[in-house]
């Protein structure tokens, strides 16, 4: 009763059975008393299992001992050779593995009571620590195969751009060449206009009476009221058109470029193209055509 009462207040007692007098066994048939201790042994091994469920079955036999209190002090007192009965000095040797054992037992108690919850606490942390860690190293290893797979795509985008951009080049020149004929086509035709108006022009300066001596004054002043003229009639007839031409060229110059890019860089050249008109200028050395 005492035993269960221990069990029930205690999760889990270190609980050893003494089988003591023992040493009634001496002069004993062996047999018999061999039966007997497993008997004995056995109904133990139950009762530590089966009833007080304070130890597994295959640790239940170092917990039951065969000893005599008696020869134990004989011997504590008197020494080992006192010790003559028949099986005297093994069950000596039985009540010493005892006191190892339990010992063992107390010492494990002890430190279990004193540091187990430390370490308990130590193991959830670890834990905790551990899962973090696995949870880290996880996204780690998604990030750098994201950063792998971006990485593969833009060395193919580069490797795209590089193998284009020679043939980019040979067509650009090829339109800007074609443009610049246009423009230079443009403004020869309107000079060729505008020169046969030359007269109008030169009838429409006012010299404001000049002499023999102011002649140079007058031809620095005709050449640059031509000019004057000359560069407004362009710029009304030839602006407009070479405006519309260069945002030609551009605007095949562009789609050509977004057509060889990936679609998520298209965006980024719509507004490459201004909107604006050029402001265009012709310089017209009349001095220098008239002195040739």
């Amino acid at each position: 009763q005492f035993s269960h009462k221990v069990s029930e207040r205690l999760s889990k007692p270190n609980i050893f059975i003494l089988n003591n007098r023992w040493d009634a066994s001496a002069g004993e048939d062996q047999e018999i008393m061999k039966k007997v201790r497993e008997q004995h042994l056995s109904k133990d091994k139950d009762f530590l299992v089966d009833e007080l469920h304070v130890v597994e079955r295959k640790k239940a036999g170092d917990r039951v001992f065969f000893v005599s209190a008696k020869e134990v002090l004989q011997c504590r007192t008197q020494g080992f050779d006192s010790l003559t009965a028949e099986g005297s000095r093994d069950r000596f040797q039985e009540f010493e593995t005892f006191e190892k054992k339990f010992e063992e037992c107390l010492s494990e108690a002890a430190i279990s009571t004193k540091f187990k919850q430390h370490v308990v606490n130590g193991l959830r942390i670890s834990e905790k620590t551990a899962a973090m860690l696995i949870s880290m190293k996880s996204t780690a290893e998604s990030r750098i195969e994201q950063c792998k797979e971006t990485l593969m795509e833009r060395q193919k985008e580069i490797s795209m751009l590089s193998d284009n951009r020679k043939g980019f080049e040979k067509e650009w020149e090829q339109k800007i060449q074609e443009t610049t004929a246009g423009v230079q086509d443009l403004v020869r035709k309107a000079m060729e206009k505008e020169i046969q108006r030359l007269r109008d022009f030169v009838n429409a300066y006012s010299s404001n009476g000049f002499s023999l001596n102011s002649l140079g004054e007058y031809k620095n002043g005709l050449f640059n009221h031509l000019e004057s003229q000359l560069d407004k009639k362009l710029m009304a007839s030839c602006n407009s058109t070479v405006t519309q031409l260069m945002r030609q060229t551009q605007q095949a110059m562009l789609y050509t470029v977004q057509s060889a890019i990936p679609q998520h860089l298209q965006m980024t050249t719509s507004n490459v193209v201004s909107s604006q008109d050029l402001a265009l200028s012709y310089e017209l050395d009349f001095a220098q055509i008239c002195a040739t």
